[in-house]
């Protein structure tokens, strides 16, 4: 197999992945980073009900799983948090079963995302109303995100930069170039792409394991004033390819998975004792180096490896009906617009005032 015939079966299983996101544009990155400013919803967002809620749990508990859920949805946006603009990922079932016409929930999540922005971490308090909501609900907050988001979340350069888009960008700019470009193609892709923060997503762990440090001769321990440096760990994952399909009598042979080496931070958010192997995680890191398959049997198409690694659990939140049961946002006192400039978006009736109009 050719290795432009291994890239685009590579290619054609990672497009499917729910966690990859698509280049919108040609630009994947910023030339500088977003500049995030006060606006004044950003202030009116802090006297908003929602907002004191987060600050602590409410006892209804139709709040408190209206609440537990944009925790959620905020939870698992973090580790997408990225320079280049004001966007973010997020599965919408985890936030639709709250939005209704009178209260617009995105809009709020929007203003969790800006708060932590600008104030460059979460607050605390959030994480503490998470720990309470999951005990006493069993709601799935991934705190282990939260808990990075309130350390102050550590910015990747482009949301749109996945696993997938890196493949496409590689089809196109190198692997179709002509033999006589290919050499300069190369370079100017590794100059491009490297050395970039990123998140991939979808990734399916192979292993975890710890490397010694290389020992250090005599001569050179005695010399060296740096301190020794401790084990690293590093952990295996891989991204299964579906190969062509096999003939009775002539089988095809076996098509390797695209393999990524993360060399983790010491400091871990999630308790790595407890990862299973051939569960997805998602990786933040710094893109350090790839290396492409001659297409040889037994050959991944694609080495990856990221330093600086972070691990976080990927939960498939695509047919998730969300947390919220129905009708608790109509049930809930806090779900109400006042978040909007024009005031609460209810019908007004008998007795029922505006308490914006004023």
């Amino acid at each position: 197999m050719t290795r432009t015939a291994t890239i685009c079966l590579a290619l054609a299983a990672l497009l499917t992945l729910p966690l990859s996101a698509r280049a919108q544009s040609p630009d994947l990155f910023a030339k500088k980073p977003h500049r995030w400013r006060t606006e004044d919803l950003d202030k009116r967002f802090l006297k908003t009900r929602i907002a004191k809620a987060l600050q602590e749990p409410p006892a209804d508990p139709a709040c408190a799983r209206v609440v537990a859920s944009l925790l959620m949805a905020f939870s698992e946006a973090t580790p997408y948090f990225h320079k280049k603009d004001e966007n973010y990922f997020l599965f919408q079932t985890l936030i639709a079963p709250i939005a209704t016409e009178d209260f617009p929930a995105e809009a709020y999540l929007r203003h969790m995302v800006r708060r932590t922005m600008l104030d460059r971490k979460a607050p605390e308090a959030w994480l503490k109303t998470a720990k309470v909501l999951s005990e006493r609900y069993k709601a799935p907050i991934d705190l282990a995100r939260l808990a990075y988001a309130v350390d102050g979340p550590m910015l990747i350069d482009s949301v749109y930069f996945s696993l997938a888009v890196f493949l496409e960008r590689y089809q196109a700019e190198v692997a179709l170039a002509p033999s006589l470009a290919q050499a300069s193609a190369q370079q100017r892709f590794r100059d491009q792409y490297l050395d970039r923060d990123l998140t991939w997503g979808g990734l399916v762990l192979a292993d975890i394991h710890k490397e010694d440090p290389p020992k250090k001769t005599k001569s050179k321990a005695a010399f060296d004033e740096e301190e020794e440096e401790g084990p690293s760990y590093i952990a295996t994952l891989i991204v299964p390819i579906a190969g062509p399909v096999s003939h009775p009598i002539f089988k095809a042979p076996k098509q390797e998975p695209i393999r990524v080496r993360v060399k983790l931070l010491k400091q871990q958010y999630m308790n790595l004792t407890k990862a299973v192997v051939l569960n997805p995680y998602v990786v933040r890191g710094r893109f350090w180096d790839f290396k492409v398959g001659d297409g040889t049997p037994d050959t991944p198409p694609f080495e990856f490896e990221i330093r600086d690694g972070l691990l976080f659990e990927d939960r498939d939140w695509s047919r998730y009906s969300g947390f919220a049961l129905p009708g608790d946002a109509e049930a809930c006192a806090l779900c109400v617009n006042d978040l909007s400039l024009l005031g609460l978006k209810q019908k007004q009736g008998v007795g029922l005032k505006d308490g914006f109009a004023h």
